[in-house]
């Protein structure tokens, strides 16, 4: 499952950031509501030379926020963004989450644009980006009872919706 090893990438940073290196193990049952022990620098470490870095207490901050694991989020950034280089969604849209919208539609901080067959929220900010990804992961998944990485797949990314690398 790729988004599984994107997250168990991104959460592994622990090893580092807990004194003893303890270890968090990552499977389809890990509850996305788990508070990260994610180090900042580490997450950019991770992201290095992608617009993601530098950019790793931002991510913490609005993961915690929202009750949100911020390796989960990282890991959905990664998968989203091919790790911070995929220049279309990133560097043209300011959109790490990959989140979508309805056509014309916009918010205080992002437009919607076409690209293909799919509209894409466009953010005037990365940051703006990560409040509203945050944001989104607990009203579309955590509100509605979903936390394991496995119950959220199956409404992220169904099967046969073209979501056969999971």
């Amino acid at each position: 499952i790729l988004f599984l090893g994107d997250v168990m990438k991104v959460e592994a940073v622990v090893l580092d950031a807990e004194p003893g290196g303890n270890s968090v193990e990552i499977t389809d049952d890990y509850d996305t509501r788990t508070k990260s022990s994610m180090l900042a620098d580490k997450f950019d470490e991770l992201f290095h030379d992608s617009k993601l870095e530098g950019l790793g207490k931002k991510v913490i901050e609005e993961a915690n926020k929202n009750g949100v694991n911020a390796g989960f989020m990282g890991g959905v950034m990664a998968q989203e963004t091919g790790w911070g280089r995929n220049s279309s969604m990133l560097n043209d849209l300011n959109n790490p989450g990959g989140l979508t919208c309805k056509s014309g539609s916009s918010g205080e901080n992002w437009s919607c644009v076409a690209r293909g067959d799919r509209h894409w929220k466009k953010f005037t900010s990365v940051e703006a980006a990560i409040e509203e990804k945050a944001a989104y992961l607990k009203r579309m998944y955590h509100d509605d009872g979903l936390f394991t990485i496995i119950q959220i797949q199956k409404r992220y990314c169904p099967d046969g919706d073209g979501c056969d690398t999971w």
